[in-house]
């Protein structure tokens, strides 16, 4: 019923369209434009680092999961933008949650439930706002752009769940609001 082997053959064919003594065919110019090579930017492909941050508090750049670029909107004043979001994986160490938990009692010393002990470190460890730089990397490693969000203060802040029915990683998620300069330098 069935043959037992399918036969399939490719020609290759090559067509071309050349005008005879280098006049336009059907009385249109040639525009001939050469292929352009694309690569499309990647979303995982990322590194955010936190430029001002004090040595006793550590947030490596491999600890960021995700971050929402701000959006720029009209405001009255003019242009704004919006707060962001950065996802944080927690690994046992270095604590993302303690650190940020530390960078919180840098920006704000005077925050209710603050020990003695946290209130002295804090004292040192005054933040004015947080830095942050966002290199967005090609499929090498290499920054092709690069955003530069200056005193960013935290907005709200959820340093993860846990629950014994789960065995989901645990993430912390930051929403900062940029109050500073922010630039897109290339």
């Amino acid at each position: 019923m069935y043959p037992q082997k399918l036969r399939f053959e490719f020609i290759k064919k090559k067509e071309v369209v050349e005008p005879i003594n280098n006049e336009p065919i059907n009385n249109e110019p040639i525009n001939i434009v050469p292929p352009t090579a694309y690569e499309p930017v990647r979303r995982n492909k990322f590194i955010l680092k936190f430029t001002n941050l004090p040595d006793n508090i550590n947030i490596p750049e491999w600890t960021v999961k995700s971050i929402d670029i701000p959006n720029y909107v009209l405001t009255e004043d003019g242009l704004g933008l919006t707060d962001f979001w950065v996802e944080f994986n927690d690994p046992i160490g270095p604590s993302t949650s303690t650190n940020l938990w530390f960078m919180l009692l840098g920006l704000y010393p005077d925050s209710v439930g603050v020990t003695d002990a946290e209130h002295n470190l804090n004292e040192e460890n005054h933040l004015n706002g947080i830095d942050l730089e966002l290199d967005i990397l090609d499929p090498i490693g290499y920054p092709i752009s690069k955003w530069v969000f200056n005193r960013c203060t935290v907005v709200e802040a959820d340093l993860g769940s846990f629950d014994y029915s789960q065995d989901s990683r645990n993430v912390c998620k930051v929403k900062f609001r940029p109050e500073g300069d922010v630039y897109k330098l290339y």
